[in-house]
C-alpha cells in the first residue's frame, strides 16, 4: 500500500511538474518576446533623434548593446537605401513588407517572421519619417531555444522535487498505513507475540474509528470462538491423553491425524509424533495392518481380538465420515483373555475332578442296587471307598465355594489381627497329622499384629502347613517364622520336603495343578489349596515367593503389609 502511495504521488507530481514546466516556459518566452519588443520600439523612438547619420548610431549601439541592430531606411516607394549589415544595394523592394506598409497607413508598423537575409526569427518595428520610413529590427530566440536554455533549472527543479516528494510520500503513506497497521496489530486473534491484547480497538482517525469498532466486535467474536475451540481442544486432549485405551485416527490415506499416549505405548514406544506420518509407520503388526490396509469394508464397522506383544487387544475400527477416515480404539484385554481361559480351564478340571469320585460312587452304588455284595468285608470295604471318595468329593465342593468367595469378595473387611495367635491355631490343629508322619514343626515368631482377615489369615497357615506335611519326608522337619519388619510382616513356612523343580515354581498357584500326579493321588488333596493362598495374599495386597530344590525342600515367603 505504502508503495502505491508512493508511485501514485510520484506520479501526480511528475506530471504537474512538466505541465507546470512547459506554461512557465511559455509564459517565459512571451515574457522575453515582450521585452524584446518593447526595447526595440524604446529604441527605435530614441533613434529618430539622431536620424541624420545612421553610421553613427550604429556604432553607438554596438557599444553599448549586448545585440545586433538591425537599421534599416527605406524610400516610400519600398526601396532599401540604407542597411547597416546587409548590402543594401542587393535588396529586394520592400514595400510589401508588412510592417512598411503599416509604417506607411498609419505611422508605424511591426512584424516578427523568419528573415531570410539575416536567418533567424526577427521581430520587425517600423517608423514613417518625412523622408522615408526607418525600420529596426533584432533576432530573437526560438520558444524551443527559450525551453532548452531553461532545461538544466529545469532538471535541478525536477531533482529537488522528487528528493522532496520522495521524503513528503514516505511519511505521508506511512501516516496513513500507520493506524491501519495499528488495527492490524491489535487484530492479533492467536496472540502468538504473548503480547498483552488490548481490550479495544483505538485509532487517531476518526474516519477509521468505525472501521475500528467493526474490527473490535469481529476480534470479540472471534477470540470467543477460538477459546472456545481451544478449550474444548484441550478437554479432548487432556481426555485422550489420560484414556488407557489407544486412539488412533486415521485420514483417507490412512496417514496419521492423531494419536494417544497410549496407542503409542501399546504400539511403538519409540514412535515420534510428526504430521504427515503412516500407519505404517506406527506398526507393523501384521493383523492389524491387514484390517486397516486389506480386509475392512469401508461401509462397516469391525471389532477384533489381536494379540500385541503378547498382550490381548479388542480393536474396534469405525470409518468416520465427517473426516473421510478412520477411527481405531485398543482396549486391554488382556487378563479378560485370560481369565477366560482360566475358567475354561477350571471348568474342565472340575468337571475332571468331579467325575472321577462320582463315577466310583455310582459305580458302588449299582453294586449294592443289584445285591452284588453280600459278603459283610466287601460291604465295609466299598462302602468305605464311598466314603472316602464323598469326603474328597466334599473338599472338593468346600474349596472351589472358597476360592470363588474369595475372588468374588469385592470389599474387603479388615480388622487389626495377630499373626502369632493365627499360625499358633493351625499349627495345634495339624500337629496329630504331622505326627504320624513324625515330622516336628518349629514356631519362631512373637506377637505380631496386621490389618487383615482373621479366617482367611487361619486358612492361609493351615493350607501352607498341611501341605509342608504332605509332600514332606518321614522324620522330616517343619519351621514356622514371623519376621517383622517397619512396613510389613514376613511369613516363612519351610520344609524338608521332596522340593519343586524350578518350571513348575511358576505354576503351582494354578487352579488343579500338581506337580507329582501320582503322588497326590496317594496323598489326597483337590489341588486348589496354594490358589486359595495366592488369592489371600492377593486380598491382602501381600507379594508371595517360593524357594525350592527337588529333594532338599521348599521355603515360601509371604510379605503382608501391616496397613
Amino acid at each position: 500500500m505504502q508503495k502505491k502511495i508512493y508511485r501514485g504521488t510520484i506520479f501526480i507530481v511528475m506530471t504537474s511538474m512538466i505541465i507546470f514546466s512547459i506554461i512557465f516556459e511559455y509564459m517565459g518566452y512571451l515574457q522575453y518576446r515582450n521585452e524584446c519588443q518593447n526595447e526595440l520600439k524604446s529604441l527605435a523612438h530614441t533613434i529618430l533623434i539622431y536620424q541624420d547619420d545612421l553610421d553613427t548610431i550604429d556604432t553607438d549601439l554596438k557599444s553599448v548593446l549586448d545585440y545586433d541592430v538591425r537599421i534599416t531606411f527605406i524610400d516610400f516607394d519600398g526601396t532599401v537605401l540604407y542597411d547597416n549589415t546587409t548590402d543594401y544595394s542587393t535588396m529586394e523592394n520592400h514595400y510589401d513588407r508588412k510592417e512598411f506598409y503599416e509604417a506607411i497607413q498609419y505611422g508605424v508598423g511591426e512584424d516578427a517572421r523568419y528573415s531570410q537575409s539575416l536567418g533567424d526569427n526577427t521581430y520587425y518595428y517600423a517608423i514613417k519619417l518625412d523622408n522615408g520610413v526607418i525600420r529596426l529590427s533584432r533576432t530573437m530566440d526560438s520558444i524551443l531555444t527559450v525551453f532548452m536554455k531553461g532545461i538544466p533549472l529545469i532538471i535541478l527543479l525536477f531533482g529537488i522535487m522528487v528528493i522532496t516528494v520522495t521524503i513528503f510520500s514516505m511519511s505521508l503513506s506511512e501516516k496513513i498505513v500507520k493506524p491501519i497497521d495499528t488495527l492490524i496489530s491489535q487484530f492479533d486473534i492467536f496472540n502468538q507475540h504473548d503480547e498483552q491484547v488490548p481490550k479495544n480497538i483505538v485509532t487517531e482517525y476518526s474516519e477509521l474509528q468505525p472501521i475500528a469498532e467493526t474490527i473490535q466486535k469481529l476480534l470479540d467474536r472471534t477470540r470467543k470462538y477460538i477459546q472456545n475451540i481451544k478449550e474444548q481442544k484441550d478437554r479432548i486432549r487432556l481426555i485422550t491423553d489420560n484414556m488407557v485405551e489407544g486412539m488412533i485416527i486415521l485420514d483417507e490415506n490412512n496417514d496419521i491425524l492423531s494419536v494417544n499416549k497410549s496407542a503409542i505405548s501399546i504400539l511403538n514406544p519409540d514412535f515420534k509424533i510428526k504430521e504427515n506420518r503412516m500407519f505404517l509407520e506406527l506398526t507393523r503388526n501384521k493383523t492389524l495392518v491387514s484390517i486397516i490396509y486389506d480386509d475392512i469394508d469401508r461401509e462397516k464397522n469391525v471389532t477384533e481380538i489381536i494379540d500385541i506383544n503378547d498382550n490381548y487387544y479388542r480393536v474396534y475400527i469405525n470409518k468416520a465420515e465427517n473426516i473421510n477416515g478412520t477411527i481405531i480404539l485398543l482396549v486391554d484385554v488382556t487378563e479378560t483373555v485370560k481369565a477366560e481361559a482360566v475358567r475354561r480351564d477350571f471348568s474342565a478340571n472340575v468337571s475332571h475332578e468331579l467325575k472321577t469320585p462320582l463315577t466310583t460312587i455310582k459305580g458302588f452304588g449299582e453294586l449294592f442296587e443289584n445285591g452284588l455284595l453280600v459278603n459283610i468285608e466287601d460291604i465295609k470295604k466299598y462302602g468305605g471307598m464311598i466314603e472316602r471318595e464323598s469326603e474328597r468329593l466334599l473338599f472338593l465342593i468346600n474349596d472351589i465355594i472358597r476360592l470363588s468367595e474369595i475372588e468374588e469378595k469385592s470389599e474387603k473387611i479388615l480388622s487389626p489381627i495377630n499373626l502369632y495367635d493365627c499360625a499358633e491355631y493351625a499349627i495345634n490343629l495339624l500337629k496329630q497329622k504331622a505326627s504320624t508322619k513324625d515330622i516336628s514343626i518349629t514356631f519362631n515368631g512373637t506377637d505380631t499384629i496386621v490389618n487383615g482377615h482373621e479366617g482367611y489369615m487361619n486358612e492361609l497357615f493351615i493350607n501352607l502347613i498341611d501341605n509342608a506335611i504332605k509332600y514332606n519326608n518321614d522324620g522330616g522337619s517343619i519351621t514356622v517364622s514371623l519376621l517383622e519388619h517397619e512396613q510389613f510382616v514376613t511369613i516363612c513356612i519351610e520344609d524338608t520336603g521332596i522340593g519343586i523343580s524350578p518350571q513348575d515354581c511358576e505354576r503351582i498357584f494354578e487352579r488343579f495343578y500338581r506337580v507329582d500326579k501320582s503322588h497326590s493321588k496317594k496323598i489326597g488333596g483337590t489341588g486348589l489349596g496354594l490358589s486359595i493362598v495366592k488369592h489371600i495374599v492377593n486380598y491382602h495386597n501381600g507379594q508371595i515367593h517360593v524357594e525350592s530344590e527337588l529333594g532338599k525342600g521348599t521355603k515360601l515367603s509371604i510379605d503382608i503389609p501391616k496397613e
